[in-house]
């Protein structure tokens, strides 16, 4: 905050020959041939943003009529960028602040906002305007501050803070008539409920020496005096005043903050006003006392922690740069500010902090440092009480308020993220596969290294989804992008495909936006899709070489970007070194594939050397050159320096290291790996040492190698075992070692198994990986699956399919054989499964279902070895078949009982039911499908096809023809008392000409009184004992040969073949 500058005429020479100085050497030094660039200009030629849409509230309509702020063209990125000019002149006030809506600060969340400044260009710092100030505020778009009669101030208020500026201050009639200011009423007229970090453009001076004691202010009404040295219009230096004193403000172009409606950010400095007014020749004496205000720039003095230009961390930035360069690149300057909530979540009385850096991105993309391009940085911790947020309440305006005083200036802003309505994350990982290392700032990399640059970008919150992204990376200068076919690297979208960047993504980059010279190219690639909520993440990965170069080379920082339509981040790439030399190891003397026995020394030889771009070894210090290993899939060591010579130098070095094969911690194949690192950090080659540890004193022989599986019990596998040195075998118990690989790619853990020793033979038995399934009681009542997943069961080492047995020997003396390897082929087949009637029934509870199986010509099974899966009216049971002990080849009957009740099955109801078979191998039959009825009585009949003899007839009449053969008749009954009747038809004979001709004759029944009836509707036999139990009654089986149903035949004129029906009626009696 300032006020309105009042110096001496002395004063403003001096500063203004202070300024020209400094502003010829800058020029000399850096801008001599650099043409001027109006300001204008220079506000166009902004970096690259984004646009803003309807999110931001500036026109005078929703914020104040004499709002200033407007938006402006970018030249180089119109469709992209929308630039926010606060001010181009003199006396100007304006406002930008995010519409709340969807635009806001979330109090509740972490929050990131990335902004370009311009705060004017190639000004005497006296000659700038006064600021602008980024403000968090809780009361609205019309916010800004006001002066006592409550329109916008500008000049010293930056729009932000309360101004106490006094009008008309040469006229004593006028002050005498003023109430007395207090900090309260100064802090009315700023924006309430708020917290702001000004970027004040117009310098602060030491006060001047005054013309009166206790800071007397002179007015002079009738003599035309100028008012002179006001101390309280004025923010000052902490170098001290002239009495000796200090004010502990800041000095010269600054960055501070405070709350601007908070009466504790306004310090009181109380001024005497002096009326000069002569009456009858005399003064009059006569005083009036204003108490004026001045902001506190340093409000948390407690904390005094430092920073590189000892400026308080918390406290105010001194002698910042912001307007004394006159190009693109350096007139505009990157702010970000980081909020964080309150630790305790509490949005009314909790403690915030804001994470502010300045500067800390140049034009370019890349990062500022403190050093070469002014960067500053601070922290505020945030009251919350300050905004008066009500309970539930989390939104928070933020935006810029601006001014110029007499001193026109331009102020301008180009916005790279709005934090609620796209909330991203993006970042970078550049990686030495060839040295399998990350690299960073300071890191170094040899010439020819592969590397890869990875950039993630991930979606976190927001109201808007971010679309239209497109990356671009400006090339490292001393790597080679891409492969042979110009693939530089790929995309993983946001919608999911893959998209491949070539040399065709490459166009010209001008860096300097003030000259048109193209310097480099730079990758631009479209992203396909859009990210959101549900698609959060796009990665880009880019593979490089690094060129050789004939002396070590420092690759400076360059720019990756993302950047959408509400989101733009850029990354700068480490700054790192390209090493012309780096180490090589070479082994030596075979030692790089070596066979050693178990528990013996062995050596690794090899040559390191420190190689130039032309693989030519070159000097190096013995000292500054370290080893490292690594044991098979161990970890590297931490590296050594060679052994002996180490003050001398040398262009070769013979490596000898001594193991011994106990440290390598298996037997067969292992790998002993060394890599060399120099004085730089760069790593060599990896040599790989293969080291074969063999401990094989016996020989094991297979008897039969392949086996063909022709039934499902366990497998035999014998062999015999000797040592290899035809020595006895020693007495005791021998351990055979057996680990089996399934077709399926599964390889068992390795059991163990006894045998004698000293008979050097062994006999093992491999089970069907199943073959247990049926073992007990409880297996039984398991399901397939819930065998093989219940952890108490062993399982087989056989499945179906082709099985490769690895078996070892350790004999009693630990003596151990190589592996030796069998073959045993399960053949691939599936169980068959029949029923000779699809429909069964059971009167009984206790029902069984005659199902037999099959699994092939040739394969006998134990049909107790299935496992049925039966379900039935929404059950499913598993259930054992009750079938023969022994093996028998297919079909096998394999019927299987069970109950009723197990079912749920109601009487007389039809109910599907659907069997499946697995055997111990796994092989599971196709369903079979059947239906079963529990009844509740049975009433069926069974008849066929009948005859009746060949007789001769020879003037017969009126004969009775027998019966031919047994009929079979049969009726099964079951709680059920039945009468069956029979009605015969005529009987025919069919004639060449297709016609029919009737038997003179007649179907009759016999009754066992020999009384003979016309077969119509006739009774033929009856059961009215209820059948308690299942019964079958054979009709026919008591008839004679003169009983029954026979055929009455009237005349012998009847010679041929007669056919005709019977229709038997089966009834349930009454």
């Amino acid at each position: 905050m300032k006020k309105g500058k009042v110096v001496t005429t002395v004063g403003i020479v001096v500063l203004f020959c202070v300024s020209l100085i400094i502003g010829i050497n800058y020029s000399i030094s850096v801008h001599a041939a650099t043409a001027y660039i109006p300001q204008s200009t220079l506000v166009s030629r902004g970096p690259e943003g984004i646009k803003l849409g309807n999110y931001f509230d500036y026109n005078s309509d929703s914020t104040f009529s004499t709002n200033h702020a407007v938006s402006v063209t970018s030249d180089y990125y119109p469709d992209t960028t929308d630039i926010l000019e606060l001010s181009n002149g003199a006396n100007q006030l304006s406002s930008v602040w995010s519409n709340n809506k969807d635009n806001y600060f979330d109090a509740s969340k972490p929050q990131t906002l990335s902004v370009w400044l311009y705060l004017g260009a190639n000004e005497l710092i006296s000659h700038a305007g006064e600021g602008v100030a980024f403000v968090l505020q809780n009361s609205g778009t019309n916010a800004i501050s006001r002066d006592l009669n409550g329109n916008p101030a500008s000049g010293q208020t930056l729009g932000v803070w309360g101004d106490d500026t006094i009008p008309d201050t040469t006229n004593y009639s006028n002050i005498i008539k003023l109430p007395n200011n207090t900090a309260d009423e100064v802090a009315k007229r700023a924006i309430q409920n708020s917290w702001a970090l000004e970027f004040d453009t117009n310098i602060n001076q030491t006060v001047g020496k005054l013309d009166y004691t206790d800071n007397i202010i002179t007015l002079d009404n009738d003599d035309g005096d100028t008012l002179k040295n006001d101390p309280v219009t004025q923010d000052y230096d902490d170098t001290g005043l002239d009495d000796g004193t200090t004010t502990k403000q800041v000095r010269d172009q600054h960055i501070a903050w405070n709350y601007p409606g908070a009466a504790s950010t306004y310090v009181v400095s109380p001024t005497k006003y002096l009326n000069n007014t002569k009456l009858n020749g005399f003064l009059t004496g006569q005083y009036k006392t204003i108490d004026q205000y001045q902001m506190d720039h340093d409000p948390e003095k407690s904390k005094e922690q430092t920073d590189e230009d000892a400026d308080m961390i918390y406290g105010a930035k001194n002698d910042v740069d912001m307007t004394a360069y006159a190009t693109s690149s350096k007139t505009w300057h990157h702010l970000t500010i980081k909020y964080t909530p309150p630790a305790d979540g509490n949005l009314q009385t909790g403690t915030g902090k804001i994470n502010y850096s300045y500067n800390d991105k140049k034009y370019d993309g890349t990062n500022g440092t403190y050093k070469n391009n002014g960067m500053r940085y601070g922290i505020s911790d945030v009251d919350m009480k300050q905004f008066h947020l009500t309970n539930g309440q989390n939104k928070l305006y933020y935006g810029f308020t601006g001014s110029t005083g007499a001193n026109g200036s331009y102020d301008a802003l180009i916005f790279e993220t709005m934090p609620s309505v796209v909330e991203a994350k993006a970042d970078q990982t550049i990686t030495d596969t060839t040295q399998n290392k990350t690299v960073t700032d300071g890191s170094t990399v040899s010439s020819g290294d592969d590397l890869k640059l990875e950039y993630n970008l991930n979606y976190i919150d927001g109201k808007a989804p971010l679309s239209n992204i497109r990356f671009e990376h400006v090339p490292i200068k001393d790597l080679s992008y891409g492969d042979s076919n110009g693939i530089i690297g790929q995309i993983n979208n946001a919608d999911g495909s893959t998209s491949n960047i070539t040399k065709d993504d490459l166009t010209n980059y001008i860096p300097d936006p003030d000259s048109p010279t193209v310097t480099s190219q730079e990758i631009i690639k479209a992203i396909n899709g859009e990210l959101s909520g549900d698609t959060s993440a796009v990665t880009v990965t880019l593979y490089a070489k690094a060129n050789t170069v004939t002396s070590d080379t420092t690759e400076d920082s360059t720019r990756s970007t993302f950047i959408g339509d509400l989101y733009k981040k850029d990354l700068a790439s480490p700054t790192f070194t390209i090493n012309a030399n780096k180490p090589h190891i070479e082994p030596t003397g075979g030692t790089d594939n070596q066979t050693v026995q178990s528990s013996s020394d062995f050596q690794l030889l090899g040559d390191i050397t420190e190689v130039n771009d032309k693989n030519e070894p070159q000097i190096f210090k013995v000292s500054d050159m370290k080893i490292s290993t690594k044991i098979n899939d161990g970890s590297w060591t931490t590296p050594s320096t060679l052994v002996g010579y180490a003050a001398s130098t040398t262009n070769s070095y013979n490596l000898m290291s001594s193991m011994n094969s106990s440290a390598l911690n298996k037997e067969g194949e292992n790998h002993v790996y060394i890599r060399a690192i120099d004085s730089n950090g760069n790593v060599s080659n990896v040599a790989d040492y293969k080291i074969t540890v063999n401990d094989y004193t016996l020989k094991a022989k297979a008897d039969n190698p392949i086996i063909d599986v022709t039934n499902d019990d366990p497998i035999n596998i014998t062999g015999t075992f000797a040592h290899i040195d035809g020595a006895a075998l020693e007495s005791g118990t021998a351990e055979v070692y057996i680990k089996v690989t399934n077709e399926d790619g599964t390889t068992s853990s390795e059991r163990a198994y006894s045998t004698d020793n000293a008979s050097g033979k062994f006999s093992v038995a491999l089970k069907p990986y199943a073959y247990d399934m049926n073992s007990n009681a409880d297996n039984q009542a398991e399901s397939y699956d819930d065998f093989l997943s219940d952890w108490s069961n062993t399982m087989g080492l056989l499945k179906e399919g082709t099985n490769v047995v690895s078996l070892r020997i350790v004999d009693a003396d630990s003596h151990k054989s190589t592996p030796i390897t069998y073959t045993i082929n399960v053949p691939k087949i599936t169980p068959k499964l029949t029923i000779d009637s699809p429909s069964q029934t059971s009167v009984n509870t206790n029902f069984n279902i005659p199902v037999k199986a099959d699994l092939g010509s040739g394969y006998s099974f134990n049909a107790k070895n299935l496992k049925y899966s039966v379900t039935a009216n929404g059950v499913t049971k598993t259930i054992i078949p009750s079938a023969p002990v022994t093996n028998q080849v297919g079909p096998v009957s394999s019927p299987f009982s069970s109950t009723v009740d197990a079912f749920n099955f109601d009487k007389n109801k039809a109910y599907p039911m659907t069997i499946t078979a697995t055997d111990v191998y796994g092989r599971k039959s196709a369903p079979l499908d059947v239906s079963f009825t529990y009844v509740e009585n049975i009433l069926n009949l069974s008849v066929g096809n009948y005859s009746f003899k060949t007789l001769n007839l020879n003037g017969i009449n009126n004969e009775l023809v027998p019966r031919k053969g047994n009929w079979d008749i049969d009726v099964e009954s079951y709680k059920t008392d039945w009468d069956l009747s029979a009605t015969g038809s005529d009987m025919y004979k069919s004639l060449a000409d297709g016609s029919k001709q009737k038997l003179n004759g007649n179907l009759v029944y016999v009754d066992k009184a020999d009384q003979s009836h016309l077969l119509d509707n006739q009774l033929i036999d009856e059961d009215y004992s209820g059948s308690a139990t299942d019964k079958h009654t054979d009709v026919s089986d008591d008839w004679t040969a003169n009983e029954g149903i026979l055929l009455d035949l009237y005349s012998s004129e009847v010679s041929g073949n007669y056919t005709g029906t019977i229709n038997w009626t089966l009834v349930q009696a009454p």
